[in-house]
């Protein structure tokens, strides 16, 4: 079989599985790759086109719908990229990634999907007794990931813990082959590199509750060990630091996983199974087209890619019309301060009824007019949208950061809550999601409490937000001293951010505050939902017991 494989660490592994393999790396210099001019110049055929997604240089590749053979797509890092993964896996006919359960929480129709995650390495087994640390994390550390600061803060002071960042594959490697068990933490509390890397190593993993991304990998409590927050992080560790050779054992069980599931000749074989279940179902003609400029349009939005939006602007405006099409150009227009041929443009679909049930160019058009200072344009397709769905207005917008709001809660009907991995600048790019059409009413309102109490709420239904989460919740507890919980909010989540003492402070204060007002039962039923599995129940229980004076 001859398969084109672009930026693909398992390249090497379908040739030695007997297949003839023609590999560019991804780092040829273009966003955009002519793959029918490249193929046709090397004079390859090939029976198998297979991408992995490289995060150093994010590549379309252009010519998709020239080949007839399977064509197959790795979203490696669907929690950072799934924003502009939806529209380019259209050019493909099956997509693999770890983040099966994140594809599926979307509405829009993708193609077949199949559980891959990251590869693991074949290591030599090394006992748990001839390992330096005890408890270890590599990782890089900066003031981007404050949760990882906090989780490498919480583990060097609680078990002096031996942490290490910055360091090459292999060094990576040689560390972990030191330590004995390995907490892990994730951007999005997704599947990551990480597990499989530990794992490899010979390590007790602990991780995030991830679900069944994780589950179908390792068995929790047997291969890995999983936690919701730092209160049971701790009792683990303390319990598997008491037991060492119940350590040693689970990661024994995980190592053999490895080997016997995670290489990558198990990777290159699920690829060539998977792609022999396969129809061509890849865009062609203007879909393919279609699919391709939205690619690029999105990730020249999040500043992804170096790309002049002239060029978008006309390559959109030769499409055929349709929802996400108009809603594109609406957006390129609106960058470019175009404001007079993007007023033209939404009179037209107005006048028209272009769409009139399609939510993302309503928001478009209704955010173009909030932008433009076009207050009638705004408002006129805001009504459009509340008519299409058949429901009364839930309230008339009087200004543009009440009608920011309103859409924010009617994407949040649609759970289209916030974009992980692309970025919004509210001068320039409409809204797509709940979460940007709260930054834009904070634009205009930069501390009104219903905004930021909508902030919480997004942050609240979406993995991985607990330090965005953090901010919203200090901003209601500051003001509204009294409002025991939000004060509870605050601690819980301070305890999923890896902070233990901040974490336990707000709950006893949260809890007081309650005692305070008569509340206490309510208090306890609520912590009760958000502590499910008494942790935090326990250290207030004991704390009680430690402060009750006693009778002699």
């Amino acid at each position: 079989m001859n398969i084109f494989a672009l930026s693909s660490g398992i390249a090497q592994t379908f040739e030695a599985l007997g297949h003839t393999v023609l590999s560019f790396p991804s780092h040829h210099g273009a966003t955009v790759f002519e793959l029918d001019v490249a193929l046709r110049e090397r004079g390859f055929v090939p029976d198998l086109i297979f991408q992995e997604e490289s995060l150093l240089d994010r590549v379309v590749l252009k010519g998709l719908d020239t080949f007839d053979c399977p064509k197959i797509f790795w979203s490696v890092d669907s929690h950072l990229n799934l924003f502009w993964h939806l529209n380019y896996a259209r050019l493909f006919d099956g997509v693999m990634t770890p983040h099966v359960s994140i594809w599926k929480r979307v509405r829009a129709e993708t193609p077949p999907l199949e559980r891959l995650a990251r590869y693991g390495v074949a290591l030599p087994w090394r006992p748990h007794a001839e390992r330096r640390h005890s408890v270890g994390f590599v990782g890089r550390i900066t003031q981007h990931r404050p949760l990882r600061q906090w989780l490498a803060e919480f583990l060097q002071t609680t078990f002096q813990a031996h942490v290490a960042s910055d360091l090459n594959f292999q060094d990576m490697l040689r560390t972990y082959q030191d330590v004995r068990l390995a907490p892990n933490e994730s951007i999005m509390t997704e599947v990551n590199f990480r597990l499989l890397e530990t794992a490899s190593c010979g390590c007790l993993a602990f991780c995030q509750e991830v679900g069944t991304d994780q589950d179908a990998l390792f068995l929790p409590g047997q291969e890995i060990m999983t936690f919701c927050d730092v209160l049971e992080l701790k009792a683990l560790l303390d319990h598997f630091l008491a037991h060492p050779d119940l350590a040693e054992r689970k990661a024994r069980a995980a190592w053999e996983r490895v080997q016997a599931e995670h290489l990558p000749i198990h990777r290159a074989r699920r690829v060539l199974e998977f792609a022999r279940t396969l129809t061509s179902r890849g865009a062609k003609g203007f879909d393919a087209v279609t699919a391709f400029w939205l690619s690029i349009w999105q990730l020249r939005r999040s500043k992804r890619v170096a790309f002049p939006l002239e060029t978008i602007d006309a390559a959109l405006s030769k499409l055929p019309a349709t929802g996400e099409i108009l809603a594109a150009r609406v957006g390129v227009l609106v960058w470019l301060g175009r404001a007079e041929n993007t007023k033209d443009l939404a009179a037209l679909i107005f006048e028209k009824e272009y769409f009139a049930a399609d939510m993302e160019l309503n928001l478009a058009c209704s955010m173009a007019g909030v932008l433009l200072g076009d207050w009638p344009l705004a408002k006129q397709f805001w009504y459009r949208q509340q008519r299409a769905s058949r429901r009364e207005p839930p309230a008339r917008p009087e200004r543009p950061f009440d009608l920011c709001l309103l859409w924010a809660r009617e994407l949040m009907r649609e759970s289209v809550l916030q974009t992980p991995g692309s970025t919004f600048d509210p001068e320039r790019h409409l809204p797509c999601s709940a979460l940007e059409c709260v930054y834009l009413a904070q634009t205009f309102e930069p501390h009104d409490q219903e905004a930021i109490r909508l902030v919480d709420a997004i942050f609240a239904r979406s993995k991985g937000s607990e330090y965005f989460r953090l901010g919203a919740l200090s901003e209601i507890s500051l003001v509204e001293r009294s409002n025991w919980r939000a004060g509870l909010a605050l601690g819980v989540v301070n305890l999923h951010a890896f902070r233990l003492q901040q974490g336990l402070e707000e709950i006893v204060l949260a809890l007081n505050a309650a005692r305070s007002q008569g509340k206490e039962r309510p208090f306890l039923r609520t912590l009760s939902g958000l502590d499910r599995k008494g942790y935090v129940r326990a250290v207030l229980a004991t704390l009680a017991a430690n402060t009750t004076p006693r009778t002699h």
